[in-house]
């Protein structure tokens, strides 16, 4: 019989969270597992890339209790006046206040969530794949019935909001707390330490072949010159991915002197912001923002550099992806970099800082023969086996579907 495997999400935006859901579901055997996603929402730019052979389920309701989670306290509370709800406004100040004295969330989305039916399927497995996102574990906590859950953490604890009093009460609803890396289970170990023996290692999947595959094209993607060095950077517009510290960079680069054109893929609220730099740093022609795009690949196949600025992260996934297609790679010092890249043999790891990213590209730039014996070693480089279905199966399987070497990363 079929084991039924719930996983949830947000929705199916252009992001490592996504995409290494697609990698997941691309290689547990449909003969073994019934597979449903539910969403929070259908929409994004990976929506079509779900596989036709799986159930999508939108939660119902979710348009209502959207603005709730959106708005600040005070703006709801302004919302309910001006719509005349005054019962709502006045139990919506009770819960506040009540939740903010006790520190008690579960007030807070039991309401949310009291219109919400249960889930009346009864799964092997429910996952809450979005994590940490309070929402969505409490709703698989608390909605849902199954013989396992599980709860994935894709981000590095200490550098988002994270509620270790809360997270410690629903985290108990599950079986095993999948951490993308070594150091970010490290970080939640320190703040759950009564949780510690549910926690494992699960990096999530990418077929080295398919990678390859999608990276093969005989278009020209990038623009070629003798002299000018291509660089390539690819993750959502935001703070925490540190595009910030790329572009000054870039003006250090060009007041020295070198010609170069860096490529930048990604979108994200940041954008206006990362505009407005570029433009006072006089870049426009040197650093480009291209947006949102579905295959990268052949970017980042193309590039004389890869670049990683990012302040934070769980286990890199676009990192993992420059790193298994062989680029010259310099990458910022986040959680999980150094379980990736070996500094001065695979890549050049360097403080979270514009100024030691700089010193970074400068000595691949100018130094060939560093670059060439960064990609000769990561040519040497034995894929690491998934052991994702590890969780699904007793027996753990380490090849994909049609008998490829898979290796392991994480989420953008």
């Amino acid at each position: 019989m079929k084991k039924k495997i719930l996983f949830m999400l947000i929705n199916m935006n252009i992001g490592g969270t996504e995409k290494s859901l697609l990698n997941l579901l691309e290689v547990l055997p449909r003969k073994d597992f019934e597979i449903t996603v539910l969403l929070l929402e259908e929409k994004g730019g990976f929506i079509d890339d779900l596989p036709n052979d799986i159930n999508k389920i939108i939660l119902e309701g979710f348009e209502d209790i959207k603005p709730i989670i959106n708005q600040s306290p005070k703006e709801r509370l302004l919302f309910l006046l001006k719509e005349k709800a005054y019962f709502k406004a006045f139990s919506f100040i009770f819960r506040h206040l009540y939740v903010k004295l006790s520190g008690n969330k579960n007030v807070f989305f039991n309401a949310l969530l009291k219109n919400q039916r249960e889930d009346p399927t009864y799964y092997d497995y429910a996952v809450a794949y979005a994590g940490p996102m309070e929402l969505i574990s409490y709703y698989i906590a608390h909605k849902v019935k199954a013989a396992h859950k599980l709860q994935w953490i894709h981000f590095d604890v200490e550098k988002i909001g994270f509620d270790t009093r809360f997270a410690g009460e629903l985290y108990q609803h599950y079986s095993k707390l999948c951490i993308v890396s070594e150091e970010a289970k490290a970080k939640l170990s320190d703040k759950l330490p009564q949780l510690r023996e549910r926690m494992v290692v699960q990096r999530n999947v990418i077929s080295k072949k398919t990678l390859h595959q999608l990276a093969a094209t005989d278009e020209e993607m990038l623009e070629s010159k003798s002299g000018v060095t291509t660089i390539v950077t690819v993750g959502r517009l935001m703070a925490e991915k540190g595009q910030d510290l790329a572009v000054k960079a870039m003006k250090t680069l060009k007041e020295d002197g070198f010609e170069i054109k860096w490529y930048c893929l990604g979108d994200g609220n940041w954008r206006p912001h990362l505009e407005k730099l570029i433009a006072d740093y006089g870049l426009e022609k040197e650093f480009m923002l291209l947006g949102n795009i579905k295959n990268p690949f052949p970017f980042v196949k193309r590039a004389d550099i890869y670049v990683q600025p990012s302040r934070h992260e769980g286990y890199c996934m676009t990192l993992a992806e420059a790193r298994y297609l062989e680029r010259p790679i310099v990458t910022t010092n986040f959680t999980g970099a150094r379980e990736q890249i070996i500094d001065g043999k695979t890549g050049l790891i360097v403080p979270v800082d514009h100024k030691a990213l700089y010193k970074g590209i400068k000595r691949l730039i100018v130094d060939p023969q560093l670059r060439d014996a960064f990609i000769l070693n990561l040519k040497k480089e034995q894929p690491d086996h998934s052991q994702v279905d590890g969780l699904f199966y007793s027996k753990k399987s380490r090849i994909g579907p049609e008998g490829e070497d898979l290796v392991e990363a994480d989420a953008l």
